[in-house]
């Protein structure tokens, strides 16, 4: 169970508007569409594993029953400006990723939660993990 806020019995007039506005905007689904080469698609930012950039391309990874792929022409920096507000980190020039499915920095890596490894350059390594730290003290 994940506690969202805590109420004082001699406040709960006052703060019971704010606390569930705080839980329903903790429930709520993100979507985000883009054209991607296989068409336009709307996904749920929770799955979107990372954005991989190569050749002018970039690869979402995406988790629908199994990990999917999806091309499109653009270029991180746009995609790393939409998604900012899900939870999404550079973890190095190639690579945007989901905070919610990485399971360790170490080692100028992030291990992720279905077991694959991302590097992270040493000139990134000490920013990255101070985000992630700051990300999972937020939640």
């Amino acid at each position: 169970m994940n506690a969202v806020r805590y109420l004082m019995k001699d406040t709960l007039e006052a703060a019971l508007p704010e606390c569930m506005e705080a839980i329903l905007k903790k429930m709520q689904v993100r979507q985000v569409t883009f054209p991607f080469v296989e068409g336009e698609r709307t996904l749920y930012t929770d799955n979107i594993l990372y954005v991989e950039s190569r050749k002018h391309k970039l690869f979402f990874s995406y988790l629908d029953n199994e990990i999917v792929n999806y091309q499109i022409y653009d270029k991180l920096d746009h995609i790393e400006q939409q998604l900012a507000a899900y939870g999404f980190l550079r973890i190095h020039k190639s690579f945007l990723v989901n905070m919610k499915h990485i399971r360790k920095i170490s080692n100028y890596a992030v291990l992720m939660d279905w077991g694959e490894t991302l590097p992270v350059p040493r000139l990134r390594f000490q920013a990255v993990r101070e985000a992630f730290v700051a990300y999972k003290g937020a939640m």
